[in-house]
């Protein structure tokens, strides 16, 4: 993470170092990504760059957990932000449009997205997520839980196993429209048509079919 002296910049200064790494981590990748082109793009000295982190992976690093994330968060639509009483497969569908949303209309976030997507086996990739991948793990338990206890699922279910499962399964269905846009050959999710929410539909009923609470006939 960024070191104080980072966080002590005017918020414009702070903002243009950050998009500066976004644009040239978005179109060069972590490995060819330039320190050299982001403090000249910058408008800083090479110097003062390692005065505010102690190199590119830590930029880098910094860029995907922070900035992504809280740009992401303010985006979230508001049923995300409020979801008491609302049904769990509500709120997982939100979530996932929501997501798909964000990566139509941030193209250079997203090409950062699929960079991680495709470069599973970076080192660079499992040093990012060994030490946060039980995050999204927590927050999907918790999710799951207080649905068990509105008695939306299945009382035989194991919570811990699903919510194991969740991060994969979700992950790998974004990837899926990421990467074929349901079947169109283009770079990403331009737009969510109508094939994306068919595919978004069918792991949702998926999901609800597997550990939804069984309703009588």
């Amino acid at each position: 993470m960024p070191k104080e002296t980072f966080f002590n910049l005017p918020d414009e200064k702070r903002r243009l170092i950050e998009n500066t790494a976004i644009t040239e981590f978005a179109a060069r990748g972590f490995d060819k990504a330039s320190v050299n082109t982001i403090v000249q793009n910058s408008g800083i000295a090479k110097g003062s760059f390692y005065q505010y982190f102690t190199g590119k992976k830590d930029l880098f690093f910094y860029i995907i957990m922070e900035v992504a994330a809280r740009r992401k968060l303010q985006y979230m639509s508001p049923v995300l932000k409020n979801p008491e009483g609302i049904d769990f497969f509500i709120i997982l569908k939100e979530l996932f449009i929501s997501g798909l949303r964000f990566a139509a209309e941030h193209p250079e976030l997203e090409k950062l997205g699929m960079w991680v997507v495709n470069n599973t086996g970076h080192p660079v990739y499992n040093e990012l997520f060994n030490g946060s991948g039980h995050l999204s793990t927590d927050i999907y338990r918790q999710m799951l839980s207080a649905s068990a206890d509105r008695g939306e699922l299945r009382s035989d279910i194991d919570i811990d196993f699903i919510s194991f499962l969740f991060p994969v399964l979700l992950s790998g269905t974004m990837d899926y429209c990421l990467k074929n846009s349901c079947g169109k050959k283009v770079d990403g999710v331009s737009d969510i048509s109508d094939e994306i929410m068919k595919k978004v539909d069918l792991m949702i009923d998926f999901l609800r079919d597997g550990i939804g609470k069984i309703k009588m006939a």
